[in-house]
């Protein structure tokens, strides 16, 4: 329906804006855009800390229209909220509109009330991750005596698994409150209310939140990976349309496949996670545009690969 939720993030080493998350119509090629600190409306709102609505964006010259061109429609209404940690913005939670006038007062309140509740969210997460470095840090530098190193990474494993766990637990008790709120906002609208698609994006964009406290409970132990048997080539062919929509027109995605591949056994959403990330990465690193090529092959290994047990395996290559 051409609306699209996102919430974005100021990366502190390039003070760039960066989408993390996105739902809506082309998501995938949204999550992952970067914006310098002069670009686009999301940006604004962050330097001037100031929530605002964007009635018509062909009359507002601080629209990034180079978004419009990435996603194939042109975005007329905009409302972004920035987000706050101890008085401190991290990012914006956006939402847009192919039509004008889409936005009110009372979405703005809802918007505002839920940057407040992934600030939150997002704050411990990152407490988790620097704690985590600063422990893996720890075991660096005792690694030289065997001793130490085996008791150290007994301890540093459950007491990062705990943590693990405790983070996740606040996590989703944030995320809870944003999916409840985002449900009952649901249910209280009828059917063809124009606010109803803006709040399923909110619900959306939480939902794929909640993926990161599942990675969080996998570390910790309390949450199983989900493995499956399935084709590695059939997997790609199926990503295969929305990973070109991801790195445009500029760059050119190549195949090479090798077709008797053996099944492989793993969980996809979490395989589907890595090759996004892959791809996002080389698109980026490829500002001028080129080529990408997505290789399968089988691949023999034997114990010099000693984190895997000897035999055949299927490969999966991103090279740019």
């Amino acid at each position: 329906d051409g609306r699209i939720g996102s919430l974005w993030l100021i990366n502190p080493e390039t003070n760039d804006l960066i989408c993390r998350q996105a739902a809506g119509h082309h998501y995938e090629l949204v999550r992952g855009w970067r914006l310098r600190s002069d670009q686009g409306i999301a940006n604004w709102a962050v330097r001037h800390d100031q929530s605002l609505i964007v009635a018509d964006t062909r009359l507002d010259p601080r629209h990034y229209k180079d978004i419009d061109d990435l996603i194939g429609l042109e975005l007329r209404s905009i409302l972004s909220v920035p987000m706050r940690i101890k008085g401190q913005v991290i990012g914006c939670l956006q939402v847009t509109d192919i039509a004008p006038n889409r936005f009110n007062t009372n979405e703005l309140n809802l918007v505002e009330a839920l940057a407040s509740t992934a600030a939150v969210a997002i704050e411990n997460t990152r407490l988790y991750t620097a704690v985590t470095d600063d422990l893996n840090h720890r075991y660096a530098e005792v690694r030289t005596v065997k001793l130490a190193e085996q008791l150290q990474q007994s301890q540093k494993m459950e007491a990062i698994g705990r943590l693990a766990g405790g983070v996740a637990h606040d996590f989703n008790n944030m995320l809870a409150v944003i999916m409840g709120h985002a449900g009952l906002a649901i249910d209280a609208l009828p059917i063809t209310h124009e606010l109803r698609s803006d709040i399923e994006s909110i619900q959306t964009a939480a939902e794929r939140a909640a993926e990161l406290s599942k990675n969080l409970l996998t570390f910790a132990h309390h949450q199983i990976i989900e493995p499956q048997e399935f084709n590695l080539n059939a997997f790609v062919d199926e990503l295969e349309p929305s990973l070109q929509r991801l790195v445009g027109s500029r760059v050119k995605l190549m195949r090479r496949t090798e077709r008797q591949l053996p099944p492989i056994k793993f969980d996809p959403d979490q395989l589907e996670e890595v090759l996004f990330s892959l791809v996002v990465n080389a698109r980026d690193a490829m500002p001028e545009g080129g080529k990408l090529i997505l290789e399968t092959a089988t691949a023999t290994l034997d114990s010099r690969y000693v984190e895997a047990r000897p035999g055949t395996y299927a490969l999966l290559a991103v090279r740019d």
